[in-house]
C-alpha cells in the first residue's frame, strides 16, 4: 500500500511538475480514474447504436420465417380437413344395386369419385391443387383412399433471395363405409 502511494505520488509529480501531498495525490488520482472510465463509456456508446438495427433485422427475419411456417402448417390442416370431408362424403355414396342384390353396403366408385372431385374443387384452400385427387377403392368396396397435393406460396419467402417460391403439401386420407345391413 505504501509503495503504491509512493508510485502514485511520483506519477503525479511528473504530471504536475512539482511535489504533491498524499491527500492531494489521492484526490487527483480519483479524478483521473473517473475521467478514464467516462471516456471508455463514451467510446462504447456507438456500438449499441450499430447493434440495434442488426438485432431488429434478425428479429424481422425470424418473424418472417415463423409466419411462413405457420402459413404452410395452416394450409396443411385445411387440406387434410377438406380431403377428409371429401373422402367421408365419398364413402357415403353407397351403391344401391349392391345393397339391394347382396344386402352389403359398398361404395359406388363413380358417384364417390364425382363427389370427391367436386368437394375438393370448391374447397376454400390457401393454394392450388397440383396433383390429384387420386382416388382408390379397396376390392371389397368398403374403403376409399384419397391422395392430393397442394402448392402453397409463402408470404415472406418470396422476398428471400434464392427461395424457389412454393411449398408442396402431400396429403393422403382414407375413409370407410360404416353402414352395414
Amino acid at each position: 500500500s505504501r509503495s503504491r502511494r509512493l508510485a502514485e505520488a511520483i506519477l503525479l509529480w511528473e504530471l504536475w511538475g512539482r511535489p504533491v501531498s498524499s491527500s492531494r495525490a489521492t484526490h487527483l488520482l480519483a479524478v483521473l480514474r473517473r475521467r478514464q472510465s467516462s471516456q471508455s463509456e463514451r467510446s462504447e456508446r456507438g456500438t449499441t447504436l450499430l447493434l440495434f438495427p442488426a438485432g431488429i433485422l434478425v428479429l424481422m427475419m425470424l418473424s418472417a420465417i415463423a409466419v411462413d411456417l405457420s402459413h404452410v402448417h395452416l394450409a396443411r390442416r385445411a387440406l387434410v380437413r377438406a380431403a377428409s370431408q371429401a373422402a367421408d362424403d365419398g364413402a357415403g355414396a353407397i351403391s344401391e344395386e349392391s345393397l339391394r342384390n347382396n344386402g352389403v353396403a359398398r361404395i359406388d366408385p363413380a358417384r364417390a369419385s364425382q363427389i370427391i372431385r367436386y368437394e375438393l374443387a370448391v374447397a376454400d384452400l390457401p393454394g392450388k391443387i397440383t396433383d390429384g385427387p387420386h382416388i382408390e377403392f379397396t376390392p371389397d368396396g368398403q374403403h376409399i383412399n384419397v391422395t392430393v397435393d397442394l402448392e402453397v406460396a409463402p408470404i415472406f419467402g418470396k422476398a428471400v433471395r434464392g427461395a424457389d417460391g412454393t411449398d408442396r403439401i402431400h396429403v393422403s386420407v382414407s375413409s370407410r363405409v360404416l353402414a352395414t345391413s
